[in-house]
């Protein structure tokens, strides 16, 4: 609510300063991020995003890359699939279900209890995604795991839709 109150006045600045911006109701800036990215790249484009977001990860591909901020000291880097793969241990096409596993606290996903990245890595090269891991992951695996997997599928489900950025958003005038 805090910083609800304050989008009039951001938009009234940055109007002032003449940036540009882009926004659609019921969206979050994500989502058009990642509609402008896709589509982009549907027309041949090659695209960055500056974002060190682990949402974006999911739509990266050779022709879209992810651009974190640099530390201090380092190089700026350009995060492609091979890039997100060495970081997370999942491809891009895999980060949805890593974060609904894991969680994401910042976006107030709770993931699965006991399955840290480390885990969700391992459990989605083993399954190879979400919905089989939870359909066999209770019957396959041991103790407190396979006890969370069965009581927890349905939250990674809604996880899995709340983590999900919309590519399709219409961003014509």
């Amino acid at each position: 609510d805090d910083l609800r109150v304050q989008f009039p006045w951001m938009r009234e600045v940055t109007t002032l300063m003449g940036l540009p911006s882009l926004d659609r109701a019921g969206f979050e800036a994500d989502d058009i991020l990642a509609s402008l990215a896709t589509q982009a790249a549907a027309k041949g484009w090659s695209t960055r995003i500056f974002s060190n977001d682990k949402d974006l990860a999911q739509v990266v591909s050779e022709s879209i890359l992810q651009c974190p901020p640099p530390r201090r000291d380092q190089p700026a880097q350009a995060m492609g699939p091979v890039e997100i793969e060495a970081k997370f241990g999942v491809r891009p096409e895999l980060m949805v279900a890593w974060q609904a596993l894991v969680g994401d606290s910042s976006d107030n996903i709770p993931g699965i209890p006991g399955v840290g990245p480390k885990r969700a890595t391992t459990l989605l090269g083993k399954y190879g995604d979400l919905e089989t891991l939870l359909e066999r992951g209770p019957q396959e695996e041991k103790g407190k795991l396979a006890e969370n997997l069965a009581a927890h599928a349905d939250d990674a489900r809604m996880a899995l839709q709340l983590v999900t950025l919309v590519t399709d958003l219409d961003m014509g005038p």
